[in-house]
């Protein structure tokens, strides 16, 4: 008698793994934390961090995915801290452990799109394109900075410098502000196909979303090394794809130093770098 077993698809381990992940933090560190005897500077703003973590993971939609790829890394050094201030060992340990598998599982390709796809009206399909290299890096170096700066105003509070503390924190909050728009627009570009043809939604390299009807999408593939497709990647490394057209059609670019309105392109082909090139390509197809 033949047994058949049915595996999980690996989205769903993903996107179990940053929920659970991320209680087993909550609660591992929580009582690491209770042990230190910690005032309520570091109460409140644990709490904040585990109440807002735990929206963002249950509560799927690009502005939950920005919210959890913005938080859940925070629990790393929190982690550290408390080893290092002598919490409970075997606690700490096991939040940072499970901090770091939340935190890298909500950073997937599949979390990515699951989180987007939530907030996808009626046939749509979205899927995430990846973020240019020039756009996220400052992204990261200002979200470090926003931690440091955070993580030093309880550190100050808790050690009764309250001036110094509230400096830091307004510094923080400042720089979270300015950031908040940047990181939020790398959850708001995607690769959208719906019965009337392909939407590219991106804000980062579009002024304009770009709407093509399916009788004037001709094909799509893997893009060769050697081609003339107009570059609308960002640019992004890895794979792209290559949507061919059968007219001429117009999108127009984000605006630029040079370029405050924006600049209209005319092109055949469009090379897009979803985060997901493989599944995107045969959606793409299957939709033909």
């Amino acid at each position: 008698m033949a047994v058949t077993t049915s595996k999980l698809p690996i989205p769903t381990i993903l996107t179990w793994s940053t929920r659970l992940g991320w209680v087993a933090t909550a609660v591992a560190l929580s009582q690491a934390i209770d042990g230190l005897n910690t005032g309520l500077t570091a109460t409140i703003s644990t709490w904040l961090l585990w109440v807002t973590g735990a929206v963002a993971v249950f509560v799927g939609s690009p502005l939950t995915l920005t919210l959890a790829r913005t938080t859940l890394p925070l629990s790393i050094p929190v982690a550290v801290v408390l080893l290092i201030a002598g919490a409970n060992v075997p606690l700490s340990t096991v939040g940072l452990v499970a901090s770091l598998i939340a935190s890298y599982s909500v950073f997937t390709a599949e979390v990515g799109q699951r989180w987007v796809q939530f907030a996808a009206y009626g046939a749509e399909r979205r899927f995430p394109l990846r973020a240019p290299l020039g756009f996220a890096l400052p992204a990261v170096m200002l979200w470090v900075l926003v931690a440091v700066l955070a993580s030093y105003a309880v550190v100050s509070a808790e050690g009764s410098q309250t001036a110094l503390a509230v400096v830091l924190g307004a510094i923080a909050a400042a720089l979270a502000a300015l950031g908040s728009t940047r990181w939020h627009r790398l959850s708001c570009r995607w690769l959208v196909l719906v019965p009337a043809g392909v939407v590219i939604h991106d804000p980062l390299v579009l002024m304009e979303t770009a709407m093509w009807r399916s009788h004037v999408v001709s094909g799509a593939t893997l893009a060769p090394a050697e081609t003339e497709a107009a570059d609308l990647t960002g640019p992004a490394t890895g794979p792209a794809l290559e949507i061919s057209l059968r007219s001429s059609e117009t999108v127009v670019l984000a605006a630029g130093r040079k370029t405050p309105e924006g600049r209209a392109l005319h092109l055949t082909a469009a090379l897009i770098a979803p985060s997901r090139p493989g599944a995107a390509l045969e959606a793409l197809m299957s939709s033909r």
